[in-house]
């Protein structure tokens, strides 16, 4: 289980609420990701894809992520998050 606590500014959305991907720091840590799953990478939902990616690859089995946050929309996300690495 992991639990996190992420700000709002740290899910790092653009103006419709989806990750920015046109930010340096979140491009850095997208094609890190696609180079290798096991990369450093410096973003918040970089960071929880590595974490999922990590988890995968020894077939470790389920992984539960409990976040903290507080609004619908940072849910959304997380929830988000889950399905697009297969949760």
């Amino acid at each position: 289980m992991v639990t996190t606590t992420v700000t709002e500014a740290g899910y790092v959305r653009d103006g419709v609420g989806r990750l920015d991907v046109d930010r340096p720091d979140v491009k850095t840590d997208v094609d890190a990701l696609r180079a290798e799953v096991t990369a450093p990478v410096s973003t918040a939902p970089a960071k929880l894809v590595a974490g999922f990616a990590a988890r995968r690859l020894p077939a470790a089995g389920p992984l539960t992520i409990l976040t903290r946050t507080r609004t619908r929309t940072q849910r959304g996300i997380m929830r988000t998050l889950g399905f697009a690495c297969g949760g």
